[in-house]
C-alpha cells in the first residue's frame, strides 16, 4: 500500500521527513507560509543533504494545503501554530498526526480543543 504524507514546515526536520518518507514511497506534499524558505528547501537544504531535489515532492501553496488529504501529517512549524494546525487537520480524518515538539507554545493556548 502507497501512503501520502503532507509536512507543514520546509525547515531542517521538513527536510528530513520528506528524504524519509520518500525513500519509503510515499507522496510527499510539503508547505510552508515562506516562499524563501521553500526556494532554500528545493535548491539548498535538500540538494545538500540528499544530492539532488526530488521532484516527487510537491511543493504546494499554503493557502490550498488543507485541501490535500493525505494519511499522515506532519507538523513541524514554529510551536504557536501546531496546535491549531493540528485541529483543522483533524477535519480531514488523517491516520496519524505528528507534532514537532514542544507541542505547543508555553501559554498551552487551545491544547484542550485538540485534546
Amino acid at each position: 500500500m502507497k501512503y501520502s504524507v503532507k509536512i507543514y514546515g520546509s525547515g531542517s526536520i521538513g527536510n528530513h521527513l520528506a528524504n524519509a518518507f520518500r525513500v519509503k514511497d510515499f507522496d510527499v506534499y510539503m508547505t510552508d507560509i515562506s516562499n524563501d524558505a521553500l526556494n532554500r528547501a528545493v535548491n539548498k537544504i535538500y540538494p545538500e543533504r540528499y544530492g539532488i531535489w526530488d521532484d516527487n515532492i510537491k511543493i504546494v501553496n499554503y493557502k490550498n494545503f488543507f485541501e490535500i488529504k493525505t494519511d499522515v501529517v506532519f507538523i513541524g512549524t514554529p510551536p504557536e501554530f501546531h496546535i491549531d494546525i493540528a485541529i483543522k487537520e483533524l477535519e480531514n480524518s488523517p491516520k496519524i498526526i505528528l507534532i514537532e515538539k514542544p507541542l505547543c507554545e508555553p501559554s498551552m493556548k487551545n491544547l484542550d480543543l485538540l485534546y
